[in-house]
């Protein structure tokens, strides 16, 4: 089955556009944040050496 938003209401139709501009308004909020804790956490990996594994999983368990 295909899904075709021509055959949709309108109602529909902008229901799907405004969850899609809310969406992207909250990536582009916290796009910088997710930079910096990338950075964090790949710049921790020669410190950690052979721990940084264990460490950066619990790490994005605390982020989730």
């Amino acid at each position: 089955m295909s899904f075709n938003l021509a055959n949709q209401s309108a109602e529909v139709r902008n229901a799907g556009e405004d969850e899609k501009s809310r969406l992207f308004q909250l990536w582009q909020q916290n796009l910088h944040r997710a930079k910096v804790d990338a950075a964090r956490l790949v710049g921790e990996k020669a410190k950690r050496k052979g721990k940084w594994e264990e460490w950066l999983r619990s790490q994005l368990g605390d982020m989730s």
